[in-house]
């Protein structure tokens, strides 16, 4: 009942005048870095990680001090007139130089996730590196890191 009503229908003039106003400036998926003399410096990531929502997001450092990163994400419990967000399968950013990031592709990668992922956690089996992708209603899946 409410769906096509402004604000001024739905609220008294009492409740909006108290209200405040915020503005949102920047939507995207972003990637900070600590400068270490306490300023954050943008990095710009690719295109591909916009394509859904992130929720988890998870670094693994290499010998040479560069992470790779890990984001998973999505949305599908959304109301119908917006549309299921499930743009993605997990995506694998390698460094590309200075604060530069490559996506690769699930081919790429090896990283092929589908549903809602939630978290992303480092794990060892049988004493080799994996990680773990944790999903909305559906069991965990194992990736091991080569």
């Amino acid at each position: 009942s409410y769906q096509n009503k402004t604000l001024e229908e739905l609220f008294p003039e009492s409740v909006l005048s108290k209200s405040v106003t915020l503005q949102a400036d920047l939507l995207e998926t972003s990637l900070w870095i600590n400068d270490g003399n306490g300023k954050l410096s943008p990095s710009p990531l690719p295109m591909e990680v916009q394509a859904s929502p992130i929720f988890a997001i998870h670094a693994i450092p290499s010998d040479s001090g560069s992470s790779t990163l890990i984001f998973g994400g999505n949305q599908s419990r959304i109301k119908p007139e917006l549309g299921g967000q499930m743009g993605s399968f997990g995506w694998v950013l390698s460094p590309g130089g200075k604060d530069q990031w490559k996506a690769l592709l699930p081919e790429q990668s090896g990283l092929f996730v589908p549903g809602e992922i939630r978290g992303i956690l480092s794990i060892k089996i049988e004493n080799e590196p994996h990680i773990v992708t944790l999903r909305n209603n559906e069991k965990p899946i194992a990736f091991k890191i080569q």
